[in-house]
């Protein structure tokens, strides 16, 4: 079972940094992103 994960960030930039990072490894699942 995936940790699931949600991003709240301001900086746009970060906020998609992370959400690859996030996307792109195992055992974590990205529900959803906001800022």
């Amino acid at each position: 079972m995936p940790i699931r994960v949600a991003i709240a960030e301001d900086n746009a930039l970060l906020r998609d940094g992370l959400a690859r990072l996030i996307s792109s490894t195992k055992g974590l699942e990205l529900t959803g992103t906001s800022g």
